[in-house]
């Protein structure tokens, strides 16, 4: 009897674990006027004019792909952010390149965060969405990108002087909110599941033992 009830307490481990936080992926800052794109997933060769955007967190130089390697950040529940770096273009300037940028951020969950950042004069960020996948939702609440008078990085790499002298430079931020009310898209932690697969295993170790107890008479 005891077996069934650990069974039964592994099955509503499962029920109840919250969804796993939905990890960062890729990340992109597209020009709107000058097909100018800087990308976290852009090794050298691979997508040809474009650029690394490198993602700092948790604070300045804290590169989470300081040699164009990709992206493993965990978001957790509330406020994510990371600041935003990329080599000057065009080159030699200290203008934006474009009007207008957008940010694109894709998480593994299938989320896609977008939103858009007028620099200059106007210095708005407008247009940020949410997503919810599950019971997990996502929300862009702040992006900035804008040339800076600095040299931080290069095109490929996150060493300064190996490109232009005036890079970009910008943040971005996000929310995750997980609703423990809802059922549909619940991921068990890995520690659920070692929970269930370790009681199974003392279940069948049990159940084993009481047959080996069953003594065999011969009439």
């Amino acid at each position: 009897m005891k077996y069934s009830h650990l069974l039964a307490a592994c099955a509503a481990v499962l029920v109840a674990c919250p969804a796993q936080a939905a990890t960062l992926i890729s990340a992109a800052v597209f020009g709107s006027t000058n097909n100018t794109i800087w990308a976290t997933a852009n090794a050298p060769g691979t997508t040809s004019g474009n650029y690394t955007l490198f993602l700092q967190n948790p604070g300045l130089g804290n590169f989470l792909n300081r040699n164009d390697e990709a992206i493993s950040y965990a978001a957790h529940a509330g406020d994510n952010y990371a600041f935003l770096a990329g080599d000057g273009f065009f080159p030699g300037s200290t203008l934006n390149s474009d009007p207008l940028y957008r940010l694109e951020l894709t998480f593994d969950n299938g989320a896609v965060l977008t939103g858009s950042y007028i620099p200059g004069s106007t210095n708005m960020f407008v247009g940020g969405n949410a997503v919810t996948i599950g019971n997990t939702t996502l929300s862009l609440t702040e992006f900035s990108f804008t040339r800076s008078l600095a040299d931080t990085v290069g095109p490929y790499h996150a060493i300064p002087q190996t490109g232009d002298s005036n890079d970009y430079a910008g943040n971005f931020s996000f929310t995750q909110t997980i609703d423990p009310g809802v059922g549909a898209g619940l991921v068990p932690e890995p520690e659920s599941w070692a929970l269930m697969v370790g009681g199974l295993a003392l279940v069948g170790y049990g159940l084993r033992r009481r047959r080996s107890r069953v003594a065999v008479t011969y009439a």
